[in-house]
């Protein structure tokens, strides 16, 4: 007998108990590039010798997938040049944002441009 009282005592004390609906379970899925922003090389090497290095930018992301609000969170080429050119690239990037039940959710995103010298 004293089983079944320490039991129900437990039964009660667990939050998904029958005092409390349990939480219907979501459908989420991840972010996934559709276009990833391509940075103008052939205006950099215009401008100049192309900047060696690597940017990593963090934006948002409107419910369309479009970037916005871009800033550089770091850039390591010589000339600091990659940093704005690849802030100009992410206009035309394009990202399927996150989504809970279907519906696309404000997010940020953060990812890295690197480019390596060819030898």
């Amino acid at each position: 007998m004293s089983m079944l009282l320490l039991v129900a005592a437990l039964a009660v004390q667990n939050p998904a108990s029958s005092a409390q609906a349990p939480q219907a379970e979501h459908v989420i899925e991840n972010p996934q590039w559709i276009r990833f922003p391509q940075v103008d090389f052939e205006r950099l090497a215009r401008d100049g010798d192309i900047p060696v290095g690597e940017v990593v930018l963090n934006c948002a992301v409107t419910v369309e997938g479009r970037l916005t609000d871009c800033v550089i969170v770091s850039d390591t080429s010589r000339s600091r040049r990659l940093g704005p050119a690849a802030r100009r690239a992410a206009r035309a990037g394009l990202i399927q944002p996150r989504r809970v039940d279907g519906l696309p959710e404000l997010m940020r995103v953060s990812y890295t441009i690197r480019i390596e010298e060819q030898n």
